[in-house]
């Protein structure tokens, strides 16, 4: 089982990977975030409370099945999506709390995880996920 997460998490850092410089090229023309813009959006968007909650949430439904009724788990992906990409551009446009950006884009980067193993699971996917892997599909 371990397995099988290492190779969904590792997909969709892929796929991250790819969403995420295709929205840097998609957004080559406009503006980066700025200063102003990424102190209000982390003010708000990254609570670490909130985020515990989340966290302690997704282990209740992950081990039993309690559905996670937090804010963050109401947000549409595309949403997460926006997100976790502003918080990573704003390491480069505040330097003097890099960490705070990198740890709100992480903290949705997991929330974006958590989304693609949950469908995985919901949709019955992990064996085929394991066949292909096994077979060199990545």
């Amino acid at each position: 089982m371990r397995k099988l997460f290492a190779v969904v998490l590792v997909g969709i850092g892929c796929g991250s990977l790819l969403l995420f410089s295709g929205k840097a090229i998609a957004r080559s023309q406009e503006h980066a975030p700025t200063l102003d813009v990424c102190r209000a959006d982390l003010a708000v968007w990254h609570d670490h409370e909130e985020a515990k909650d989340y966290y302690d949430a997704e282990r209740l439904f992950t081990r039993d099945g309690t559905p996670n009724r937090t804010a963050t788990n109401k947000l549409s992906l595309s949403e997460v999506k926006l997100r976790k990409a502003e918080m990573f551009e704003c390491m480069r446009v505040d330097l003097s709390d890099q960490s705070k950006y990198e740890a709100a884009g992480s903290f949705y980067y997991d929330v974006f995880a958590d989304r693609y193993i949950n469908f995985v699971r919901r949709h019955g996917l992990e064996q085929q996920l394991r066949r292909e892997d096994a077979d060199g599909k990545r």
